[in-house]
Formats: structure tokens, sequence, C-alpha cells
């Protein structure tokens, strides 16, 4: 989808309940799912809850949703948060939602999170859906590790 074809648009951010799916039913508009790493859950439980309920909605990168808020494409945010808790806690993807939220003057609406289970995802940063993504010893000579970073030097062992 072309950013230019987004007229009204809600973002979510959490997981989506059950109890208050017919609020962003009523909202009318499409609605941005971003993807929630580490588990993913805007692509796991958010987008096929979505779709079951014939509401548009659309997946969009974490990242992506800063250049929504800037090119003014989301005009109102649902933020799906733990029951009892009125804010999101710590530094999240909901307190970036609700911080742009804020910053571009966008409304905010905050409701207890669904229930879904997380165990079974991988949040290892190394691995991609469990698998190593270094295919071979090949490959791994070229990951840069940490301790061989330079800036403003030459890589050793590169030619020039």
């Amino acid at each position: 989808m072309k950013l230019e074809t987004i007229k009204n648009a809600v973002l979510v951010w959490g997981i989506i309940s059950h109890e208050h799916i017919a609020c962003l039913k009523d909202e009318d508009a499409l609605v941005i799912v971003p993807e929630q790493r580490p588990y993913c859950v805007g692509i796991h439980h958010n987008l096929p809850l979505l779709s079951s309920h014939y509401i548009p909605a659309v997946y969009c990168t974490d990242n992506m949703i800063g250049i929504l808020f800037y090119t003014k494409k989301i005009k109102k945010t649902f933020l799906f948060c733990r029951k009892g808790s009125l804010r999101p806690e710590g530094m999240t993807g909901a307190s970036y939602a609700a911080l742009l939220s804020e910053i571009h003057r966008v409304p905010v609406c905050i409701l207890a999170e669904g229930e879904y289970d997380l165990s079974g995802f991988d949040r290892d940063a190394s691995t991609l859906a469990g698998h190593n993504f270094v295919v071979d010893e090949r490959s791994k000579k070229y990951i840069i590790h940490s301790e061989r970073e330079t800036i403003g030097e030459e890589v050793p062992g590169s030619e020039v």
C-alpha cells in the first residue's frame, strides 16, 4: 500500500482483546498494525483477528509508525496494555507509540490487552524462527563482531 493512499487510519499497539474489537470496527478506518518485535504480535495475532472480523488492516514495521505520524496519516492510537495499567510501563513499543501520539497531538485510547501465549516465540537476536541465520562457515567471515569494529579506519584484512 502506498503512503499517499492512506487517508483515515488508526494505530494499534499491543495484543488486541476480543472484548474491544468493536471499538476498532466503530472507527470505520484502516487499522495500522506494526509487527511489534520481538514477538511479532501484530503479525501472529492482531492481523488474523482483524481479518476474521472484516476490519481493514495493513501491516507495517515498527519503525514505520514515525513516518505515519509525521505525515499525519494516523487519527487515533489504541494502546492495549496490561489489565490494571492505565499507561505503558517502561520503555516499550507502547511507550514509543504513546510518545509519538502526544507529540503529534493524536488522541490515545488505552484498553485492556487480550490474551496470547508468547512462550513459543524466538527472542534470540542471533536466530530467526529458532534457526541460526548464518548459513555456513563461509558466511561467518562476513559478520563483524563488536571487538573487531573500527571507525574511520581500514577494516583489517580488507584489500583496497
